[in-house]
Formats: C-alpha cells, sequence, structure tokens
C-alpha cells in the first residue's frame, strides 16, 4: 500500500486507499497498548510503526477525501468538542518557536541533523495554523494529533528511527497535545504517557533541558512530581 501511495493516486482508487489507510491507523492505536503481542513493541517503537502506516496519507489531496477523513475521524471522539479550542495550543505555539530558537544556539550539533528536528518542529506549527475541515466539531488537539502523521519528513522520520534526541525532543512536544486529545478520542487513551516513559529515558544534557517545558507539562497534568 506505501508503494502505491508514494505514486500519483487516481481517483478511482484514493477512497480504496485512504480507507484502508485510516482502518490501520485507528485500529494500531486502539490495539497497541490494550492487547499483548507476540513480539511486545515499546510505545515508541509502536508510534513508529503507525506513523510507517500512515505517512503516505499526505499523497490523497482531494477535497472529498480531505473531508471524509475528518469526518471519520470526528466521529471517534467520546466527548462534545464543540467548545472553543483550549489555550494549551497558544502556549503549544509558543514554546515551540522558543524550542526552535534554543535549537538554533546549541554549538555541538550536526548541522545537518538540527536543521531537520527544526523543521519537524515548525511542521507540528504548521499543521497547528491548518484551517480544520468545517462541519466537524473536532477540536484542534485531535486534528494536530492525525495531521502530523501524515506531513512527517522522511529525514525527519529516520531521525525519530535512529533515535535522535533532537527528534525525540520535538515528538515529547508532540505528545503534549497527543495527551490534550485523549480525553476526545478514546483510540489515543494511554498513549502519552507511555510514550513520556519512553522518551525520558532516552535523553541526556543538553536534550533534557530542551525538553524540560515539555516534561513538565506531562508530568502536572499526569500527577507526577520529578
Amino acid at each position: 500500500m506505501r508503494s502505491a501511495l508514494e505514486r500519483r493516486i487516481a481517483e478511482e482508487i484514493s477512497f480504496a486507499l485512504f480507507m484502508t489507510s485510516a482502518m490501520l491507523m485507528t485500529g494500531s492505536f486502539a490495539s497497541h497498548l490494550k492487547y499483548q503481542h507476540s513480539e511486545p513493541l515499546s510505545p515508541l517503537a509502536g508510534l513508529l510503526e503507525i506513523m510507517t502506516l500512515t505517512r503516505g496519507l499526505s499523497a490523497i489531496r482531494t477535497t472529498a477525501l480531505a473531508e471524509l477523513r475528518f469526518n471519520v475521524l470526528d466521529k471517534l471522539k467520546q466527548n462534545d468538542c464543540s467548545q472553543p479550542d483550549c489555550k494549551t495550543n497558544d502556549v503549544l505555539k509558543t514554546q515551540l518557536s522558543i524550542l526552535q530558537s534554543r535549537l538554533s544556539s546549541l554549538t555541538d550539533v550536526d548541522d545537518a541533523a538540527k536543521a531537520v528536528v527544526k523543521a519537524g518542529a515548525q511542521s507540528i506549527l504548521d499543521c497547528m495554523d491548518t484551517t480544520k475541515t468545517p462541519g466537524t466539531s473536532m477540536s484542534s488537539e485531535i486534528h494536530l494529533i492525525f495531521t502530523w502523521l501524515t506531513r512527517l519528513s522522511g529525514d525527519f522520520f529516520s531521525l525519530l528511527q535512529a533515535q535522535h534526541p533532537g527528534s525525540l525532543v520535538v515528538l515529547l512536544y508532540y505528545v503534549v497535545a497527543l495527551q490534550e486529545a485523549e480525553s476526545q478520542c478514546w483510540i489515543l487513551e494511554g498513549w502519552s504517557a507511555q510514550l513520556t516513559i519512553s522518551i525520558a529515558g532516552l535523553l541526556t544534557a543538553p536534550w533534557t533541558e530542551l525538553a524540560q517545558w515539555a516534561m513538565d507539562e506531562l508530568r502536572h497534568s499526569q500527577g507526577t512530581t520529578s
């Protein structure tokens, strides 16, 4: 299926490809933390598998399918999300911009990798600025969670696979939004806490300092202290 998504997609098969991808994505989110697997994966490895399944969805660009994507995901909500977007999004935008600035000041990091990490942070900001589909009550958090997975660059995804600490810091900022979305979409429940534990154990200085805001947000919301 991924090879099909890498080519120009004919209109007549777009619907089938979309539905298959959406089912794989939602099924993976819903089942990974809840059921035993023959070859257990860490939450981080599980998320990378989901990313592998969904990155090609950005190739499906017709207006009708864009609307369908968010209408399908809209049905997965468990609460009414029609209220105004939480101020958390504004705070997250500010903190991502601060993160980009702090990344620029790092001197002991490969410039090419640093550029990819900064672009990864920018891609979250870009997804947050994307207009949501009219006619759905989907919150901005859920919109961000699923949209970002389809827009990951190949370079950033490669850094995540290699567990580059800069990419993991950016992922922690994404997990802050994921945590906000958990109460709104049942398939996401439990992911933020498990990912926080997985990622925190992989970070060392100076990356722990760059991740501090996200870690503080996640610990506070989970009712834990360092």
